[in-house]
């Protein structure tokens, strides 16, 4: 499991954050509720990565949250890059404050971690 250190979006200037490859057990990060996961999939197929439910919900289930990730586009020379949405802490963090993410194939796949300068990218999972 790789530890990712999360970006500040301020500090990018508007450019792209460093990206890390995943290994096999996937990711984890330190989550505050304005983090998102920027995934580069330079793969031709699309991926699905899993963000992993780390505490029981009233309904008494652990909810994991799939979602694909789009694969490369037909221009090489563009990156395609997914970035998910918040993530509610009551739901993901687990007890370090992480949240875990995995991944169905790792292949020509990287992540990074940011925060976002101000709230609303897309809401909360």
């Amino acid at each position: 499991m790789i530890n990712l250190t999360v970006q500040n979006e301020k500090d990018l200037g508007g450019g792209l954050p460093t990206f890390t490859a995943p290994d096999a057990a996937g990711v984890k990060f330190p989550n505050d509720g304005r983090t998102v996961l920027w995934i580069n999939n330079a793969s031709v197929g699309d991926i699905t990565y899993v963000v992993v439910g780390a505490r029981t919900m009233p309904c008494g289930f652990k909810h994991d949250f799939p979602e694909a990730a789009a694969g490369e586009s037909a221009d090489a020379d563009a990156l395609t890059i997914s970035k998910t949405v918040t993530f509610a802490q009551a739901r993901f963090n687990d007890g370090s404050g992480n949240v875990v993410v995995t991944f169905s194939s790792i292949t020509n796949i990287s992540v990074a971690a940011v925060r976002q300068s101000d709230a609303g990218f897309g809401g909360t999972n």
